[in-house]
C-alpha cells in the first residue's frame, strides 16, 4: 500500500476520498527522504517541486516513487511547486 511515513515509525495512509477541481492528478517522480524534497509529474509529464512540509501529518514524512497522488499547484520565485500531496492510491502508475 502507498504510504507516507512519519517519524513515529507509524505508516498511515493518506488517501483522499474524493476529487477537488481545483487538484491536479500525477504520480510521484522522484523524492529523497534524506534531503526532504523530491518531484512529482503531472498527468502531462510536467515537473512540479514538492518538499515533506507539502505532505499532510506530523514529523518526518517522504513519498515513495511511482504513486499515483494528486496535488495543488503554486508557484514561487524558483518556479512550479506542487502543495497539499495527497497519495491517491496503492497502485504504481507507469513512469
Amino acid at each position: 500500500m502507498a504510504t507516507v511515513v512519519t517519524s513515529d515509525s507509524t505508516p498511515s495512509p493518506l488517501v483522499a476520498d474524493r476529487r477537488d477541481d481545483d487538484r491536479v492528478w500525477g504520480r510521484v517522480w522522484w523524492f529523497c527522504p534524506d534531503r526532504g524534497f523530491g518531484w512529482v509529474l503531472d498527468d502531462r509529464d510536467h515537473a512540479w517541486f514538492t518538499t515533506w512540509s507539502d505532505l499532510p501529518g506530523q514529523g518526518f514524512r517522504w513519498l515513495e516513487d511511482g504513486v499515483a497522488v494528486s496535488f495543488r499547484t503554486d508557484r514561487d520565485c524558483h518556479g512550479p511547486v506542487a502543495r497539499d500531496v495527497v497519495v491517491e492510491s496503492a497502485r504504481r502508475m507507469a513512469g
